[in-house]
């Protein structure tokens, strides 16, 4: 019953600041444990995509052949004199592989953004099963959130959460040990009631959780907690100071080559996540190798980021240079807002 009530004062402040709203039921027929089943399932559909990606089909290069993205741009003539198409494209074929695995990149930067999102969804849903945890395809480590793999290649993403502000229960910048997707971690059996003199929308509970503060009443909230319109802010204002920073470690066995790399994404609050702002991803290591022909690929500037607009993608560069084989060439993805790069192949300086 408080639930129903509850909903437009919910829309209306996320409105204000820019939140989405979709996922509340104006009308009030939706009750908030559906609302926050849905978020959860959005978040799954993320944490599949992160463990495996598809490309587009490899096609016909004006140039070369099958083994390009369509629209790259290849210039090796003067570096592959003698050399037969098929040994050409045979080398070429990490490229392709690069392109394909790089697009995990895509993937996992939407699954960071569904996390964020989703542990906003959790408090303010306040309807989240007590005795629920992790949601599908997650499990916890010492605080480290981690993506099972999955797919034809190995991905991991390790994601964690660090306070925003000073606590009680912890510091600026320390990690968030207790499971951010409890909700017994803010209030144990909360049950919603409705004031019908005051209009307000009571919380009852058990007991105080270790991330009460994160609700923004403090570390000793009344009982029961009262929300009305005035202070309904208050539920999302501290959980959107907490900061995410993930890793993400990709051991690809693609047909031609193999590709691992680890990056890390730089930290962001939740709030600014869920406004639809993006992120960089660092590079901590990156290479890729074949044996035949007997290739090596050298990172050689890594400036890419997660751009969180129409469904997300990446912006930046990639360049690296392969060397090995009949002949060394150099390569450029460019990411202009988009999900694939633009690619430029030329030979090596």
């Amino acid at each position: 019953m408080g639930s129903v009530s509850f909903l437009p004062y919910i829309i209306s402040v996320r409105r204000e600041r820019g939140l989405p709203t979709a996922l509340f039921a104006e009308d009030g027929k939706e009750d908030e444990m559906e609302n926050n089943r849905f978020a959860l399932g959005v978040l799954a559909v993320g944490l599949g995509g992160c463990a495996q990606s598809s490309a587009p089909a490899q096609s016909a290069n004006t140039m070369l052949g099958s083994t390009l993205s369509p629209g790259a741009e290849v210039r090796v003539q003067e570096c592959t004199e003698g050399l037969s198409t098929r040994e050409v494209n045979d080398h070429l074929a990490m490229v392709f592989d690069l392109e394909q695995s790089y697009h995990e990149l895509v993937a996992c930067g939407g699954l960071v953004v569904s996390l964020a999102v989703a542990v906003i969804e959790v408090v303010v849903s306040l309807a989240e099963d007590p005795s629920g945890g992790l949601p599908w395809g997650l499990s916890r480590e010492g605080g480290a959130y981690i993506s099972e793999p999955g797919g034809a290649g190995s991905t991991v993403m390790a994601a964690r959460f660090f306070f925003g502000d000073d606590y009680e229960v912890g510091a600026e910048g320390d990690l968030v040990e207790d499971n951010v997707f409890a909700l017994k971690s803010y209030l144990e059996n909360p049950q919603l009631d409705f004031d019908y003199t005051t209009g307000e929308v009571l919380i009852r509970y058990d007991r105080r959780g270790p991330l009460v503060e994160l609700l923004g009443f403090g570390s000793t909230p009344p009982r029961p907690l009262r929300l009305n319109v005035h202070n309904v802010g208050r539920l999302t204002r501290e959980i959107e100071k907490l900061r995410i920073e993930s890793t993400v470690v990709v051991d690809d066995a693609r047909p031609n080559s193999s590709v691992v790399y680890e990056i890390e994404s730089e930290s962001m609050a939740l709030g600014q996540l869920a406004s639809g702002d993006g992120f960089d991803f660092e590079v901590v290591a990156s290479s890729a190798w074949s044996d035949a022909p007997e290739q090596e690929m050298e990172t050689r500037v890594w400036e890419v980021g997660f751009h969180n607009r129409r469904g997300g993608g990446l912006n930046g560069d990639i360049e690296f240079v392969v060397e090995g084989g009949a002949f060394a060439y150099q390569g450029l993805f460019e990411y202009q807002n988009d999900t694939w790069p633009r690619t430029t192949v030329t030979c090596a300086d």
